[in-house]
C-alpha cells in the first residue's frame, strides 16, 4: 500500500489511525444519500461491543475500495436511469399529486361520527363505500376509519382496543358499535344468539368465545328464522316475517343487517355476497332484494325456463313452503333440454305459422307462464327474424303480441290462397305414410282455417289418399279425421305385411331350387365335331362359350338343350346303337 492509503478514498480519512470510538458514534449518514454506505460505518452489534482499550485499529483492505467502486458505478447508474426518464417521473409525480388531492377531497365528505347507533352504522356504511371505490386494502380500512375519528374516542377507547381488533375490519365493526351502545343496550340482545365475541385479554379465550357465539347464534337462527332459499319462495311474505321475528327478541335495527347473511341460502346467498357492497343499510337491502327476486326467482344466463316448473313442496312449522332441491334440479335440466331442442325461425323460407303452432305446443306441454315465453323468445329466433324482434322488442308487451305482430311481417299476404292450392293439389305419394299425409294435410288445412271442420278435414283426407287405401277406408265409412287415420293406418300395416310375406316366399323358393351343374367340356367337344361333320341339311346350333356364369349353374342355357334333343346316337350314320367314335362308316370321312 502507498505510504497514505487514506487519499484513496472518497472520504480523505485515514483509517490506520481511526478507533472504534469514532466508527460507534459518526452521525448517520443523510437519508437522501443515494448511494449505499459502506460497511465501515455500521454499527457494530451490542454483544461485540468491549472496552476499547482492547481493540487494535481496523486494518483497511483492497477489497473496500472496490466495494466503493463498485458503489459509484451502481449510482451513476440510477442517476443516469432517472435523467433518461425524467419526464415520465415529472409526470407520475404530477399525476400521483394529483389523485392524491382529489382522494383527499373525497375522504373529507365522510360524516361526522355520531352519538347513536344508526349514525355510527351509516358512518361506517360510508366507509366500506368509499375504502371499496378507492381500492383500499380490507386490512388497511381500520387504520383509515380511526383517522376520522375523534380524538378524545381514539384515546378513550380505540388505543386500548387496538391490538385485539388486529386490523379486522368485521371486528371494528362490532367493537364501536358495541362501544356506543353502551352497556345497557347490549343487554336487550338475548345471549344466545349476539353475533359479536367477548374482548378478552388472552387470544385463545377469544378464540374460544368466537367458537361458542358462533354456535349459539347458529342454533338460533335455525330455531327461531326461515331461511330464503331464492325458489320461487315468496319475497315480502318472508320480509315480514323475519322483521316481526326481529322485533320480537327487540334485536336493534341497527343489528338488522348482521343476520341476514345467516337467513340466506342457495342462490340468495351467493347473490347476497356478489351484492353486499351496495347495501348500506336494511332499507337498501329490501328494495334490491324484492326486485331481484320478484322479477327473476332463480337467475341464470343459459336458462329463462328456472322460473317456469310447479315442484313438489313441503311446509315447515311456521307455514312457508319450499322447493325439493333434487327435483328442482331434474325439472330444470330437463327445461333446458327442451329449449336447446326448440326449432329456429330465421324468417326467410320458414312456415311462421307452423312454428308458432309447434312452440306453443311446447309450451302448453310444460305449463310455461308468459314471462317465461317471452323470455325463450329470444333463444329461438336469428337472421332477420331476431333482427326484426331486436327493432321492436319495446313495442311487443306479451306472448300473444308477439304471435301476431311476428305472423303480420314474416306471414304471406296471400297466404290463405297459397295454402289452398296447395291443399287442391295435395296427393299422398308412394313412399309417404298415412301419418304423414294425415298431419301435411292438417297443416295446410289449418293454414286456410285456424278453425277447420272435422268435415272438411274428412273430406279432404278421403280425396286425396292413394287409390289402394281410399277404396278399404270407404268400405268402412269413417265420421271423423280421427277414425279416418285409424282405419287407413290398419291397412297400411296390413299392406306392408303381405308384401313382406310375399317377399320372403320368393326368397326361400330361390333358396330351394336344386342346383343344375354345367355341361362337361366332353360333351362340348362332341358338340362342337358334330357340327363340323354334319352333312348341310342340319342346322348348326350356336354354341356357349365354355365359362359359365353362376346364371348358368341354376338354369342350363338354353342352345346346350336345344343340340342335346336334336343329337340321336352316331351322327355319322345316324344310328341309336353306337356313337360316331365306333361307327362303320368312320373310315369314309379319313
Amino acid at each position: 500500500m502507498s505510504e497514505a492509503p487514506f487519499k484513496g478514498t472518497r472520504s480523505k480519512i485515514n483509517y490506520q489511525n481511526l478507533l472504534i470510538n469514532d466508527i460507534q458514534y459518526r452521525k448517520a449518514p443523510v437519508r437522501n444519500e443515494l448511494r449505499r454506505e459502506s460497511r465501515v460505518f455500521s454499527p457494530l452489534p451490542n454483544n461485540l461491543i468491549t472496552s476499547t482499550s482492547e481493540i487494535s485499529p481496523i486494518a483497511i483492505e483492497e477489497a473496500d475500495e472496490e466495494e466503493e467502486g463498485e458503489n459509484t458505478v451502481e449510482f451513476q447508474q440510477q442517476q443516469q436511469f432517472v435523467n433518461d426518464n425524467k419526464e415520465q417521473f415529472e409526470e407520475f409525480t404530477r399525476t400521483l399529486q394529483a389523485a392524491k388531492q382529489i382522494e383527499q377531497q373525497l375522504l373529507a365528505k365522510t360524516p361526522e361520527f355520531g352519538s347513536t347507533v344508526d349514525s355510527v352504522s351509516q358512518w361506517l356504511h360510508f366507509n366500506e363505500f368509499m375504502f371499496d371505490k378507492l381500492s383500499y386494502p380490507r386490512m388497511c380500512w381500520v387504520d383509515e376509519a380511526s383517522k376520522h375519528l375523534p380524538s378524545d374516542l381514539i384515546d378513550s377507547w380505540y388505543a386500548t382496543v387496538q391490538p385485539t381488533i388486529d386490523n379486522n375490519w368485521d371486528i371494528f365493526k362490532q367493537r364501536i358499535i358495541q362501544h356506543v351502545k353502551g352497556p345497557s343496550d347490549s343487554s336487550l340482545q338475548p345471549q344466545t344468539h349476539r353475533p359479536t365475541t367477548i374482548t378478552t385479554s388472552q387470544d385463545s379465550s377469544i378464540k374460544d368465545d368466537d367458537d361458542l357465539n358462533a354456535r349459539g347464534f347458529e342454533d338460533f337462527i335455525r330455531k327461531n328464522f326461515i331461511r330464503f332459499l331464492g325458489y320461487n319462495q315468496e319475497v315480502e311474505e318472508w320480509l315480514a316475517a323475519t322483521i316481526v321475528q326481529f322485533e320480537d327478541f327487540k334485536i336493534l335495527q341497527s343489528k338488522w343487517m348482521d343476520y341476514i347473511p345467516s337467513l340466506l341460502s342457495g342462490k340468495a346467498r351467493v347473490w347476497f355476497g356478489v351484492n353486499r357492497r351496495k347495501f348500506f343499510d336494511f332499507d337498501g337491502f329490501v328494495e334490491k332484494f324484492v326486485v331481484e327476486f320478484t322479477a327473476k326467482p332463480h337467475s341464470s344466463s343459459s336458462s329463462s325456463n328456472q322460473d317456469v316448473v310447479v315442484a313438489t313442496t313441503t311446509t315447515d312449522p311456521a307455514g312457508v313452503s319450499r322447493k325439493d332441491p333434487v327435483e328442482l334440479n331434474l325439472i330444470e335440466s330437463l327445461n333446458e333440454q327442451v329449449i336447446r331442442k326448440l326449432k329456429m325461425f330465421g324468417g326467410k323460407h320458414d312456415n311462421v305459422v307452423s312454428w308458432i303452432d309447434e312452440l306453443e305446443a311446447h309450451f302448453n306441454a310444460h305449463g310455461w307462464s308468459e314471462n317465461v315465453k317471452m323470455k325463450c323468445v329470444p333463444t329461438v329466433l336469428q337472421d332477420l327474424a331476431l333482427k326484426w324482434y331486436n327493432r321492436n322488442s319495446l313495442t311487443i308487451k306479451s306472448w300473444t303480441d308477439f304471435a301476431s305482430k311476428i305472423k303480420e311481417e314474416f306471414g304471406s299476404k296471400f297466404r290463405q290462397q297459397e295454402a289452398f292450392e296447395r291443399l287442391r293439389n295435395y296427393k299422398q305419394t308412394i313412399n309417404q305414410s298415412v301419418t304423414e299425409y294425415y298431419n301435411g294435410l292438417l297443416d295446410v288445412c289449418r293454414e286456410i282455417d285456424p278453425t277447420p271442420t272435422n268435415d272438411h278435414i274428412l273430406q279432404n283426407l278421403l280425396s286425396n289418399v292413394r287409390p289402394s287405401l281410399k277404396i278399404k277406408v270407404l268400405e268402412k265409412q269413417p265420421q271423423t279425421p280421427n277414425e279416418f287415420l285409424h282405419y287407413a293406418k290398419t291397412f297400411e300395416h296390413l299392406e306392408k305385411l303381405v308384401k313382406d310375406e310375399v317377399a320372403l316366399s320368393s326368397t326361400i323358393e330361390r333358396m330351394e331350387q336344386p342346383y343344375i351343374a354345367p355341361p362337361r367340356r366332353i360333351q362340348q367337344q362332341q358338340q362342337q365335331t358334330y357340327n363340323h361333320h354334319k352333312p348341310g341339311n342340319i342346322q348348326l346350333q350356336p354354341q356357349t362359350s365354355p365359362i359359365s356364369t353362376a346364371s348358368h349353374y341354376q338354369s342350363p342355357p338354353r342352345q346346350w338343350q336345344q343340340s342335346k334333343s336334336n343329337y340321336s346316337g352316331c351322327h355319322i350314320c345316324e344310328a341309336q346303337d353306337h356313337y360316331a367314335r365306333s361307327c362303320p362308316q368312320r373310315q369314309l370321312f379319313q
